[in-house]
């Protein structure tokens, strides 16, 4: 029996644990949830996502560094070939993202960053709104003088493409989930990360500090975010290419795109030691 850190799959593992059966968990996160951290003394394995995880649940003996599943290719996806799908041509790419609800700060910095770079034609960004922001990111642009039909800034409601688009990319700018960090480390592609502090203990802080301690990532925390400056930096970071190739490439080092090769592996360990 699997759970993988929800609460829910707690009861479960613990009555599958008590009828003597195989148990393991999967966590997420850097910062282990609660879940996870109550089951872990009680489980035969433990597959975390990070080095970090592994030492803050402090169980060694039966804990192994898997990753997160993802889905493949993300490791392996043709860069140029998604560059001329998305259009890129000889520009620097941003994509930046909040998830399918979208997130306001976000929204924000995407629109300062893309006022400030719109004109040069040298960035080509694509931003998704989120559903909450398909009226307020056109809204935004506009209130700082920006077309939001420039041939220099693409906007969604949601990227369906994502694997297209972290290939094409050269920067990427998002919150901080772990599967989102799975996805950027294992396309190699550097990142701005602006964990969302409206989550279960500061957890996606925790996620984005472990990329930014492996100089894969920018960390800008919500609390000190001036859109504007904030706009400046990432600008700077964009356009500073010796960098973004180095992050890209310590991203990559801390990836695991076999993660779910792996854990299905432990698991056929786990049932054949029976």
């Amino acid at each position: 029996v699997l759970g993988c850190g929800g609460y829910v799959s707690g009861p479960v593992v613990l009555a599958a644990e008590l009828m003597g059966r195989n148990t393991a968990i999967q966590e997420q996160s850097s910062f282990p949830g609660v879940t996870t951290r109550l089951l872990a003394r009680k489980v035969d394995r433990i597959f975390a996502p990070s080095k970090e995880a592994a030492e803050r649940l402090a169980r060694p003996d039966k804990t192994v560094i898997t990753g997160n599943p993802i889905r493949d290719g993300f490791d392996s996806a043709d860069r140029e070939a998604a560059r001329e799908r998305l259009g890129v041509g000889d520009r620097i790419c941003v994509i930046s993202f909040g998830g399918s609800l979208g997130a306001s700060a976000i929204n924000k910095i995407a629109s300062s960053l893309a006022a400030k770079h719109h004109a040069t034609g040298k960035i080509f960004q694509i931003h998704a709104t989120g559903r909450y922001g398909t009226e307020l990111f056109p809204k935004l642009l506009k209130e700082k003088g920006v077309d939001p039909e420039d041939p220099n800034i693409e906007i969604r409601e949601y990227i369906d493409n994502m694997q297209d688009c972290l290939a094409a990319a050269d920067l990427v700018i998002s919150r901080a989930g772990a599967i989102s960090i799975s996805e950027i480390t294992a396309s190699g592609t550097a990142s701005v990360l602006i964990p969302s502090p409206n989550v279960a203990e500061n957890h996606q802080y925790y996620n984005a500090k472990a990329v930014a301690d492996a100089d894969a990532a920018l960390l800008i925390e919500e609390k000190d975010m001036d859109p504007d400056a904030s706009a400046d930096e990432i600008l700077a970071l964009a356009k500073d290419a010796d960098r973004l190739r180095r992050m890209g490439e310590n991203a990559r080092k801390i990836s695991h795109p076999e993660a779910t090769r792996e854990i299905y592996r432990q698991i056929r360990k786990l049932i054949e030691s029976r």
